[in-house]
């Protein structure tokens, strides 16, 4: 199937790799994309003059083993079997959509998952954790503690934010084929990113655009 795709040009190659190779292509999209969306933040929107290699790492092992390999066991093989409808849905046509009535149950009960259970009391926890291991001043707190005390303190901040962010995406993302789900959740934090160096790059005291420093980088490196 890759050698009659290559027929069709890159792009076709592209597509039929990951369609074949659905898992191998997301983790590495997702590993890439967190180490450069950490890269653009330091660089661009903390105005940082060197870049942190230890933390950058850090990120890349966060990338690879949480949004790569553990999201796609909760967003693709876990919601396949808590609605089994998403697997009809996510292959029709627009119009087929419309009409797909448990298809569109299983839309919004996938997004409002997301955002009751898996984004606050899951992502958010273990972002904060993976945060603990950049920071070198923790008072008499463990690093346990510590990365509730953020949690716990930033929760509303946080999952507003991502919401207000994610809620639109989210619609798109759990419409389109499984095998692009996960990568297109990568593309649009990235492009997310982006967005925020664009605006707020050397204004890091004003901070006038976007969001505080934690929901920046965990807007910037989250699926949703």
């Amino acid at each position: 199937p890759l050698a009659a795709a290559g027929a069709g040009g890159g792009l076709g190659v592209v597509v039929a790799f990951m369609q074949q190779r659905p898992f191998a292509t997301q983790v590495a999209i997702a590993t890439c994309k967190t180490s450069l969306a950490d890269l653009i933040v330091q660089t661009q929107v903390e105005g940082a003059d060197r870049v942190d290699w230890r933390r950058n790492m850090l990120f890349v092992m966060f990338g690879g083993a949480y949004l790569g390999v553990f999201q796609w066991v909760v967003y693709v093989k876990g919601f396949q079997r808590l609605f089994p409808a998403m697997d009809k849905f996510c292959s029709q046509s627009i119009r087929d959509k419309l009409r797909n009535r448990a298809g569109i149950r299983a839309l919004f009960g996938q997004i409002a998952l997301d955002f009751v259970a898996i984004q606050p009391f899951l992502y958010f926890p273990v972002f904060y954790a993976f945060k603990t291991l950049l920071e070198e001043d923790l008072g008499e707190k463990t690093r346990v503690g510590f990365a509730f005390d953020k949690w716990k303190e930033n929760f509303l901040q946080d999952n507003f934010g991502m919401m207000a962010f994610w809620l639109p995406a989210d619609i798109v993302i759990y419409s389109v084929p499984i095998w692009l789900r996960l990568p297109l959740n990568h593309a649009i934090s990235f492009a997310w990113c982006c967005v925020l160096s664009i605006f707020r790059g050397g204004d890091a005291e004003e901070q006038a655009v976007g969001l505080p420093a934690d929901e920046t980088l965990a807007a910037a490196t989250s699926a949703a």
